[in-house]
């Protein structure tokens, strides 16, 4: 009986580190899906911003503004990427239409998470994409 104190305290020892890695990537994954989240309601705006203003040319500095407008300050570091493109509609009519792409290079705190992806690095690549057709 005497022997049998020390059991829960070595029990604790060994399954606390598994325990906190596991919290630590939950957090990672809800930090994930809030960046995600945010880079696809800029690249939205971004789409949105380039189809209300009409003089969009190659000079995609508006449209770039637009997305970090909407960045919570994290989106200095992302790739913006903006083009008028031609789409097919349903119709079989083309439409010209603007198509903005960002890409942001996520950092996870968590040492495996990123692993788990198949990134050799800790860091995982979220992009996204929105169209929007020009309205005539």
């Amino acid at each position: 009986m005497r022997r049998e104190k020390g059991q829960s305290l070595a029990e604790i020892g060994l399954l606390l580190p598994v325990f906190l890695l596991a919290v630590m990537m939950v957090v990672d994954i809800g930090r994930a899906v809030y960046y995600y989240s945010v880079i696809y309601n800029g690249a939205r705006e971004g789409a949105r911003y380039g189809v209300i203003d009409m003089s969009f040319t190659t000079d995609d500095s508006d449209v770039e503004a637009a997305v970090r407008r909407l960045g919570a300050g994290f989106l200095k570091d992302a790739d913006i990427y903006s083009d008028k493109t031609t789409i097919t509609g349903s119709s079989g009519r083309d439409y010209e239409a603007i198509r903005v792409t960002v890409t942001y290079q996520f950092q996870a705190a968590t040492p495996f998470l990123a692993r788990l992806t198949g990134s050799p690095s800790n860091s995982i690549v979220l992009r996204t994409q929105a169209t929007m057709r020009f309205e005539r």
